[in-house]
């Protein structure tokens, strides 16, 4: 059921209209949309042990929904045999397991969606090639709720542009009139984008389209948002406007500061609204353009055989179908997630102990190699065969806490080699591709690879997260703790050779050279690999064919200051083979770098932080940070001491006093939407007073609150280079 040149399936679903259950295939042809009826190859089903057929007699009126209930070959991870239920329709299974984890009962694979169980069955083949993007703007005067769900406000402007050129805005006194002029258009469309669209463009929109008696088209939809927020939580906002500044270099021309000016443009400026709205959609597109996000995602979506392109916003979502399928292949159910209220108890998992993290010895080194694990934590889990069913009190392979099987081959093992093959083959074929001039394909490649990259550091995740199917803690304090000894016995094997170990931190150390240059540092890499074998080997009682670890040494820091652990500030002048031509200022984990610290500090805490990588003293400093203070006392940087941040709770349900929170509830008594994952924006008015920044509109800053921002600068340099007087240098506090 492949689809053809000019005619593919972009979206599966299934129909239960009468209690006739049929799957339903949607398919672009050069005539339009056509839909197609499949008779189902199987009944929605789900598994319980044998142990527990009992309770399928218990079910009481929700028993009326089971069709069949009967011996199936597949086991539990513990080797326990199993019952495969089937219901009437998809909807029956979630009533049937609620019933069942109610009795304390276990289940498995009942929150897989049927439509993911047949498609690859029917031989479906879904493909994406037409994308547009979209945003839309709501009549938000007095108080908008606090919920988009609700659709009580109506729409104003919808903004679409695709990638094929296309662009439109619609505005329309009726509003019917003119989402019905939308979702014309954006038929023509496999993928709707936009950014932050999940928690409220699309909630907003699906609830008018109801209002009118409106369906969507069938269409896939991916949350830009939700996607580029992976690994960038510190340089990641809600507010488009925010990461268009901070990584495209541009923002809005104009921004609303209240509902009333909307609507008044909305009467009698439509050319502005509509230039408004239409400039988010674009940004959406650029976004997209310069990190490939679409591409990354349809590909993560392939690789797990999903339906919805949506699902891969939580990549822990891609990274459990795999393993189902996996899983499913070698004759074992996987378990399904039991929430909090079916556990009989609050639900809180545990928290287990993580990665080590060295202490800092000198705070501003020199000739500094770092020597890193590849892939650690995937690579622990491949050399002592972790997985859920190799877990056995008699395991022949140690680990710092449980005891695993070394035969058969884990299917934990078995997945993560075969996606490092994977990526390991695109990566040639990239490589191959740039040589030979072709960067189309090697864009290609170089999305697939970025998509496995994104997996593979996801896998332990799955079992460390508490809202995972397989948390174990055992589990996970079994990759932690012998992460801890591996990084400690490799700066032992360091240190045996006279470097000196100064600092480390989950999968890499931080070593003084003795003779800079790029021969020692292999030689140390190759001499710490051998010998870190050798102990594995003894220590663990792992097979040889089984090793997979590998510490490497590709990266060379001329000069290197740590603010903390976890925070330094370095000249990169060597790496992954490659002597510099300039060395590269690198920065991690400081301030300077997130998106919620306001400009203005970021330009004195710049100063600051180069300042002691230069070995400038803190008097020097200090007076480089004068005219930036006198300046900030008169007034001039108002608009850069904005401060930025998300509301990850509800600000009316946390008890938190946090000037965000404190914020959030101004705003929500203002009539503004806020909710939990709302960003806000606000100054220090005063030392201990903060006020929220609407559109362009800074509230009036009080000498208070010119001082609360300098104290929080001193802070930080009290912390990097003492208590200073004007003769004492950064050498003299080195070594006080």
């Amino acid at each position: 059921m492949s689809a053809g040149k000019n005619s593919y399936a972009f979206a599966i679903s299934y129909s239960d209209a009468g209690g006739r259950l049929r799957v339903v295939v949607w398919r672009r042809t050069p005539l339009g949309i056509k839909r197609e009826y499949y008779a189902p190859p199987f009944r929605p089903y789900f598994f319980v042990r044998q142990a527990d057929s009992d309770a399928l007699s218990r079910l009481g009126r929700v028993g009326s929904r089971v069709v069949s209930a009967l011996p199936d070959t597949r086991i539990t991870f513990r080797g326990e045999p199993t019952i495969r239920v089937e219901v009437r329709i998809p909807d029956d299974v979630p009533a049937v397991k609620r019933k069942l984890h109610g009795m304390g009962v276990p289940t498995y694979e009942s929150d897989i969606p049927y439509a993911e169980n047949v498609v690859k069955e029917l031989g479906v083949e879904l493909e994406l090639r037409r994308v547009a993007y979209f945003d839309l703007e709501v009549d938000w005067r007095s108080s908008l709720p606090t919920s988009p769900f609700s659709g009580e406000n109506r729409i104003l402007a919808v903004a679409l542009v695709g990638r094929d050129g296309y662009e439109r805005v619609y505005i329309d006194d009726d509003e019917r009139r003119m989402l019905e002029a939308f979702i014309y258009d954006v038929s023509r469309y496999d993928v709707l984008c936009g950014y932050n669209i999940t928690n409220f463009d699309l909630p907003i929109l699906y609830a008018r389209l109801r209002k009118w008696g409106l369906r969507m088209p069938p269409i896939q939809t991916l949350d830009l948002y939700a996607v580029f927020s992976r690994g960038k939580t510190e340089t990641v906002s809600d507010r488009l406007d925010d990461v268009a500044k901070h990584y495209l270099g541009k923002g809005k021309a104009h921004i609303y500061e209240s509902g009333e000016e909307m609507y008044e443009d909305f009467l009698h400026n439509r050319e502005r609204l509509a230039e408004y709205v239409l400039w988010d959609a674009r940004l959406c597109r650029e976004l997209d353009e310069k990190f490939g996000l679409f591409e990354e995602n349809y590909e993560l979506m392939r690789l797990a055989g999903l339906h919805r392109l949506s699902d891969v916003e939580r990549v822990s979502r891609v990274v459990k179908a795999i393993l189902v399928r996996a899983f499913r292949e070698r004759g074992y159910v996987f378990p399904s997630m039991r929430k909090k209220k079916e556990n009989g108890n609050s639900g809180q998992r545990s928290k287990y102990r993580g990665a080590f993290v060295f202490k800092v010895k000198k705070p501003l080194v020199e000739n500094v190699y770092v020597l890193d694990f590849k892939s650690l934590y995937p690579r622990i889990m491949e050399t002592y065969n972790m997985s859920p069913e190799t877990i056995a009190e008699d395991g022949d392979i140690l680990s710092e806490k449980l005891r695993f099987r070394s035969k058969p081959e884990g299917v934990y093992r078995s997945v993560l080699l075969r996606l490092e093959e994977m990526r390991k083959q695109y990566k040639k074929k990239m490589v191959e591709a740039i040589a030979a001039g072709d960067e189309e394909t090697a864009d290609e490649y170089n999305v697939k690879q970025k998509a496995i990259k994104t997996l593979l550091v996801s896998f332990y995740g799955f079992i460390g997260y508490g809202g995972s199917a397989l948390y174990d803690r055992d589990f996970a304090e079994s990759v932690t703790l012998t992460g801890r000894q591996l990084i400690l016995r490799s700066a032992d094997i360091a240190g045996g050779y006279g470097f000196d170990v100064l600092y480390g931190d989950t999968d890499s150390i931080f070593v003084e050279s003795k003779n800079m240059g790029e021969e020692e540092l292999l030689w140390l890499s190759e001499t710490v690999n051998s010998e870190l074998r050798e102990w594995v080997l003894e220590r663990y009682h792992v097979p040889p064919s089984y090793y997979r670890l590998e510490i490497r040494g590709e990266k060379i820091y001329g000069r290197l200051f740590f603010t903390a652990q976890k925070n330094y500030i370095g000249y990169l002048v060597y790496e992954e083979g490659v002597w510099l031509e300039e060395p590269k200022l690198v920065v991690a984990g400081l301030p300077v770098k997130k998106i919620n610290t306001p400009p203005y500090m970021k330009k004195a805490l710049d100063i600051i932080y180069r300042g002691a990588l230069d070995g400038k003293s803190g008097a020097d400093v200090l007076r480089e940070l004068a005219p930036l203070r006198e300046a900030l006392f008169r007034g001039e940087y108002d608009e850069e001491l904005v401060i930025t941040t998300m509301l990850h709770e509800d600000p009316d349900k946390t008890s938190s006093n946090q000037p965000y929170y404190r914020v959030g509830r101004m705003l929500r008594a203002m009539g503004y939407p806020v909710r939990e994952g709302t960003t806000v924006k606000y100054v220090w008015v005063d030392k201990k007073r903060v006020a929220p920044v609407i559109g362009n509109n800074i509230p009036h800053i009080l000498p208070g609150g010119y001082a609360k921002y300098w104290a929080d600068i001193m802070r930080i340099f009290q912390r990097v280079f003492g208590k200073v007087s004007t003769n004492r240098s950064l050498e003299a506090w080195l070594h006080r």
